[in-house]
């Protein structure tokens, strides 16, 4: 965990850490999805960060959105999964 006054390096772009908040969630490939607990925890942050930062709900992105990656596939497989999810639970 990182300070919301730090700079984590979660993008590998400088630029972007700086101006951005990471919140990794943990799934593997035999557990895809999100526990109960888990949801209901990632909701409340992202609700709480969502309102304390005063941040659009369409700038809430998928880590592959940023770099190059899979993640979070286990989570959300495909974009449309995330903004699924984005648009259901954040709003």
């Amino acid at each position: 965990m990182v300070s919301d006054s730090d700079t984590a390096w979660h993008s590998r772009k400088k630029e972007v850490n700086q101006e951005s908040i990471g919140i990794e969630v943990v799934a593997w490939n035999t557990a895809a999805g999100t526990t109960p607990p888990q949801e209901a925890s990632l909701v409340q942050l992202c609700k709480y960060l969502l309102d304390a930062y005063a941040v659009d709900l369409a700038r809430v992105l998928p880590h592959r959105a940023i770099k190059p990656t899979d993640c979070p596939g286990w989570v959300w497989p495909t974009d449309q999964d995330f903004v699924t999810w984005k648009s259901t639970k954040l709003v």
